[in-house]
């Protein structure tokens, strides 16, 4: 038995014991995302919802899955915007809403809430990112040069890097045959 299934063994026992403890579900449905297990991460992310209904934990964990995973997008925004009504100024919660908007190929709406997560939390490479995505979708391939390139500046190991630098070769490529 690996690290990650004792884990998985410990939280069961915890939720066992403590079957209302909405961050065991939530640890419980991390492990399982690890694993690949994707139908028992949701059904753990929607315990968490179900415990903490007034938390906006589950709620964007499960938007951002199906952002990610390019379904129930119409869900997804669900959950999307009734985590950013529960806390309307935290950058993961407006990352996941712009993300999931991108998602759904509303990119004017997804570039407004990309820049409000950028400006709550600009050292994330992640939500930079995102928001390179959308100035590109948007047209805007300055902009979307300059935030794939910070994104890298940031960190050059994070889950989106090889596509951040992808991403700027395309865009300078681009801009170099517009001249």
């Amino acid at each position: 038995m690996d690290e990650v299934e004792k884990s998985l063994e410990e939280y069961k026992k915890i939720a066992d014991l403590v079957p209302d403890d909405a961050s065991v579900h939530l640890s419980i449905g991390n492990i399982y995302l690890k694993q690949g297990k994707n139908e028992d991460a949701i059904a753990e992310y929607k315990q968490v919802i179900t415990l903490a209904p007034d938390s906006p934990i589950g709620y964007n964990e499960l938007a951002y899955y199906y952002a990610e995973n390019k379904t129930n997008l119409d869900e997804g925004l669900k959950y999307a915007l009734k985590a950013a009504e529960l806390v309307p100024k935290d950058a993961s919660i407006l990352d996941t809403l712009g993300w999931v908007y991108f998602k759904k190929g509303i990119y004017k709406k997804a570039l407004e809430n990309l820049i409000s997560a950028v400006e709550l939390r600009p050292s994330s490479p992640t939500i930079r990112f995102h928001l390179g995505m959308a100035h590109y979708k948007n047209n805007d391939l300055k902009n979307a040069l300059s935030e794939f390139k910070n994104s890298l500046i940031i960190s050059g190991r994070f889950n989106e890097a090889s596509q951040s630098q992808e991403m700027v070769k395309l865009i300078e490529n681009q801009l170099n045959q517009a001249q």
